[in-house]
């Protein structure tokens, strides 16, 4: 039997940001809940970003201008 809590609360420090070309960019969500994945539902991240599926920590150097790109994380757990 295992236990989980289900999510009640995910969200990134802010809801959209400006990056610079070839700098290192990061940016960890605030999670409340157990066993989390993270995904992109809909949109893509910039070319050379990544999010990492276990912590929800989208990092990288992007690559190429972007003059803007809407992007949905889906954060979710066997529960909910």
């Amino acid at each position: 039997i295992t236990i989980l809590t289900p999510i009640s609360s995910f969200s990134y420090p802010q809801s959209s940001y400006v990056l610079s070309k070839n700098h290192l960019f990061s940016i960890t969500p605030t999670v409340d809940g157990d066993d989390l994945s993270f995904t992109v539902s809909s949109g893509s991240l910039p070319m050379g970003l990544l999010i990492n599926p276990s912590t929800g920590i989208i990092s990288g150097i992007p690559s190429q201008f972007v003059s803007s790109q809407l992007v949905t994380i889906k954060a979710f757990n066997q529960v909910s």
